[in-house]
């Protein structure tokens, strides 16, 4: 590379909002050849940026296409600019490309490349042009061409093919003699510039999101680019420019609208490593780092990284000797204690996939799941025994593999039942086996078992590592209930990376002030919170009462900018927003909160390692940036789908609609994704109601009342009356004297269509939490209306957290 930086000229063709279009411009000739002429006619509403690369002093011959791309790029970011989509005509398309592969090598989210081909100057005409010129040029090799040799016979050849295509062209005779003669300096820098990047090596990996050429042109020639996945757009024109057609405008707002497979409508995270690497890898390399450090505790009992291998191997054997293996399940029944820990890390060492069963759950359910997964074993302390009812087909074990008081092993026979992932083989362990199975509700009333395999886990928590990193030293609070997959996290990052696992009391996590104390106690480093609990977190601790503290978490609920607000006046440490589905390895993105969140949401961020997002409509199609749409989800993330539910896996896990056969996910959760790359949550697709006929997104309510500054939290939710006529009621936190509860209903008026303002306002103390900390709607009180008229709003106290 030259010491000195090429230059780059970029001008401004137009003012407009958004990130800007680049138009990599070598043929501005006449009126009816310029593409920056047809842009300004189009429809697209944003700023153009023309890279002249013909009058500018960029044409110098010894500056390579990556050099000239990489300034273009500086300059870029130097403005502060990320271009939507790179125009470029196809004589530039190696510039072009390259400009894409820099600007994506410094961060920004891949542009979208369109190629458009004036068919009078085709790659195919200059290579003609060069052949005919050969003779006349002594022989001299097509690579030693940089211009200083032939000028005078290059620009006279050029000049007369210029006239013969703008005759064909139609221009008036007029024109083609006033614009010929001043082409040959054009004709000069451009022909330098493409002798020597005709045939350069482009990008690997990237190819335009289309070509535009007219009937008679030929397609812009590469061999890597397959006829299936670069859209070719033709226009219907016996000969000429494509530029001179009247639709070419009206094509290139369209192409513009519409994203494309590599274009803004899908994100895509770093890659995963692929090294085919499992949990117990993970586990196996940190027993050996750190035997002595403290691994694990809690009010009773430590253990160091030594004595929890020892003991994890102990009941290992024991699982072993009861046939688990890859894929099988081994359901576990206990409080929150380091004996917990044990058994599932002695699940994972045994090769089997640990499912989490609470005990608190009706005896109905757990038989239900017993029944369903089938688990080679049961583990479960004495205190929750009892809730693991009468199952005399699944071994019952204590957590430390003993046999418990009354559990008959010798008649109890493992068995592989519908729910069945695939009964132990003999074949070794591999990163698709199942490391954990997880129950969720379902729509039919009925739990289903989503089965993640170690490679989408190993995934997760290497990202983590990588992006939060903890070692000795750090202590992470185990709080979470472990039938919620984000305790995955909670248990198993800290077990991987040599920190100390904390474990809180049982039904610990319901008490905040306990929390705090415990964080003090401790001195814990990473602690994870459902917005709903940091809510009642902040309300009883003091600013900064926490120092220990290096990342906070939150995930579950859509954290409000208002909570987030607050914790950052409060508190030193970073607030961490995640997102994800348990169908998708605890969480598929990622945001770092702004101190303070400027915004009426907070942003659930970018994708993870790994992870590919997309945005569809509801026929799977995708949205445009800045639309709402359904969350599809793909990568090594994904889980093998549900346990004994193959039509529900098919249908929640199917290949892509574009016949790429990428195997996504739906999330039912609505999102709108930026042009920056940025996705923002929108609410549920099952949380859109009908009243009256008309369609109502609960989650925009609830936006809009976090937006008043007296409101905390808010939850909306259609309430069916007496009457069978369903009424919007929105709850509310904290508790709202006379006046700025009429305050909060004079914003939502002000703000929502009148279909959408609630009926009811109900502030209260706090909201009803379920078991894993989030709303829990069912519990919310029913409201009390009065004479007052529509949205009377009443003060409700909040139920006791179940």
């Amino acid at each position: 590379m030259n010491s000195e930086s090429p230059d780059v000229r970029i001008t401004s063709l137009r003012p407009g909002a958004g990130r800007p279009l680049l138009v990599v411009d070598f043929n501005e000739f006449t009126a009816r050849t310029t593409l920056s002429a047809v842009l300004a006619q189009s429809d697209v509403e944003r700023p153009v940026l023309r890279l002249d690369a013909v009058n500018g002093p960029t044409m110098v011959a010894d500056r390579s296409l990556v050099e000239l791309a990489e300034a273009c790029a500086a300059e870029l970011r130097r403005r502060g600019q990320s271009p939507e989509a790179v125009l470029g005509y196809c004589s530039a398309a190696p510039l072009a490309l390259h400009i894409v592969d820099r600007l994506e090598a410094a961060g920004s989210p891949r542009p979208r490349l369109i190629l458009v081909e004036p068919t009078w100057m085709t790659p195919e005409l200059v290579r003609a042009d060069v052949a005919a010129l050969q003779e006349k040029l002594a022989g001299a090799p097509v690579d030693g061409y940089h211009g200083e040799l032939s000028v005078p016979a290059i620009a006279a050849r050029l000049q007369e093919a210029l006239a013969g295509k703008l005759r064909a062209d139609e221009l008036p005779e007029d024109e083609i003699e006033f614009c010929v003669p001043h082409l040959t300096d054009r004709y000069r820098s451009w022909f330098r510039f493409l002798l020597g990047t005709l045939d350069a090596p482009l990008p690997a990996g990237l190819l335009p999101d289309a070509v535009v050429i007219g009937e008679d042109g030929g397609r812009f020639p590469h061999p890597s680019w397959p006829a299936e996945v670069v859209r070719v757009e033709r226009l219907p024109l016996p000969t000429g420019s494509v530029l001179g057609d009247a639709g070419t405008g009206a094509l290139l707002t369209r192409l513009l609208a519409q994203p494309s497979a590599a274009g803004v409508f899908s994100v895509v995270g770093p890659p995963a490593a692929g090294d085919g690497a499992r949990m117990t890898d993970l586990l196996e390399r940190s027993f050996a780092d750190h035997p002595d450090e403290l691994a694990v505790s809690d009010e009773r009992e430590s253990l160091t990284y030594r004595e929890l291998e020892e003991r994890a191997r102990a009941v290992a054997v024991r699982l072993r000797e009861l046939g688990v293996g890859p894929d099988a399940p081994v359901a576990l029944l206990a409080e929150r204690s380091a004996a917990l820990a044990v058994a599932i890390v002695a699940v994972l060492l045994a090769d089997g996939a640990y499912l989490p069963l609470d005990p608190t759950w009706p005896a109905a359910r757990v038989e239900y799941v017993l029944e369903q997964a089938a688990p080679r074993a049961l583990l479960c302390d004495p205190k929750a025994a009892p809730a693991a009812g009468s199952c005399p087909q699944v071994p019952v074990l204590a957590l430390d593999g003993a046999a418990l008081d009354g559990a008959a092993l010798d008649g109890a026979v493992p068995r592989a039942g519908a729910g069945a992932v695939g009964a132990p083989s003999a074949r070794g362990a591999e990163d698709g086996d199942l490391a954990y199975v997880i129950y969720t509700s379902g729509s039919t009333g009925r739990p289903k078992g989503v089965g993640v395999p170690h490679r989408g886990l190993v995934n997760r928590l290497r990202w983590m590592q990588e992006r939060f990193p903890i070692g000795v030293g750090d202590a992470v609070l185990q709080k979470t209930p472990y039938t919620f997959d984000v305790s995955v996290w909670e248990f198993l990052w800290p077990l991987s990376a040599g920190a100390r696992l904390v474990m809180a009391r049982p039904d610990g996590h319901r008490d905040p002030e306990y929390l705090a104390e415990t964080i003090r106690r401790e001195s814990i480093s990473v602690v994870h919170f459902v917005p709903s609990m940091l809510d009642l977190f902040l309300a009883c601790v003091e600013p900064r009462s926490c120092p220990s503290l290096r990342h906070v978490f939150a995930s579950g609920e859509a954290l409000s900018p208002g909570t987030a607000n607050r914790f950052l006046a409060g508190h030193d440490a970073p607030l961490h927003n995640l997102y994800g589905p348990t169908e998708a390895s605890i969480d598929v993105t990622h945001w770092t909160c702004r101190n303070p969140e400027p915004g009426t949401t907070v942003p659930i961020g970018r994708p993870i390692r790994g992870v590919g997002l997309s945005v569809r409509d509801e026929a799977g199609r995708p949205v445009a940036a800045g639309e709402i749409g359904e969350l599809y989800l793909g990568g090594v993330c994904l889980a093998r789908g549900y346990l004994g539910q193959p039509e529900l896996t098919a249908t929640s896990f199917a290949p892509d609609v574009d016949g790429s056969g990428e195997r996504l996910y739906r999330t039912g959760d609505l999102v709108r994704l930026g042009e920056d790359g940025v996705v923002e949550f929108h609410g549920r697709r099952d949380h859109q109601v009908k009243i009256r006929g008309l369609r109502i997104e609960l989650g925009e309510i609830e936006s809009v009342a976090r937006e008043h500054p007296a409101v905390a939290a808010a939850v909306a939710v259609a309430r069916r009356e007496e009457s069978g006529d369903p009424r919007l009621v929105l709850y509310l936190t904290p508790e709202l004297d006379a006046g700025t509860a009429v305050a909060v209903r004079r914003h939502l008026a002000s703000r929502l269509p009148e279909q959408c303002v609630p009926s009811a306002v109900v502030p209260l103390a706090a909201l009803p939490l379920t078991a894993n900390g989030k709303c829990d709607r069912a519990a919310l009180p029913a409201p009390t209306y009065t004479g007052l008229g529509r949205g009377a709003t009443r003060r409700r106290k909040a139920p006791t957290p179940k």
